[in-house]
């Protein structure tokens, strides 16, 4: 793990620990990350999906969680999802040769249990919880 740039984000209280990625992309209201509790104890599973929603976003990534062995955990009980960075190696390239991006700028990383979802933005998501 990327710990050396990132530290953990709790987004909200009500958070689960792990997520899947269930849909992204651009809707009507900005950028939309939906998410689906997977832990792998039922009984700490939400039953609510959790939908983050940026109304700028730069950049971003999605990779299949097997091809990023820099977020892969040792340990299941300490299992997280949400990181940020304001200064992250992704962020480093993205302003090289770019004297457009904004100088406020956050990296997201959303480490699900099948993809792994870097979110450049200048803003911090809204949170929502959907049944």
């Amino acid at each position: 793990m990327e710990d050396n740039y990132f530290t953990k984000w709790i987004p909200h209280d009500n958070v689960d620990s792990v997520y899947d990625m269930k849909n992204i992309g651009w809707f009507n209201e900005g950028f939309v990350l939906s998410l689906l509790p997977d832990n792998l104890d039922h009984d700490k599973r939400s039953e609510y999906n959790l939908e983050m929603v940026w109304s700028d976003v730069l950049c971003y990534q999605v990779t299949r969680e097997t091809y990023r062995p820099d977020w892969w955990g040792s340990n299941p009980d300490e299992a997280w999802a949400f990181y940020t960075s304001e200064s992250s190696e992704f962020l480093t390239n993205f302003r090289k040769g770019n004297d457009l991006v904004p100088e406020t700028v956050y990296h997201f990383i959303v480490v699900g249990t099948n993809f792994v979802i870097d979110i450049l933005s200048t803003e911090y998501p809204t949170i929502r919880f959907v049944k």
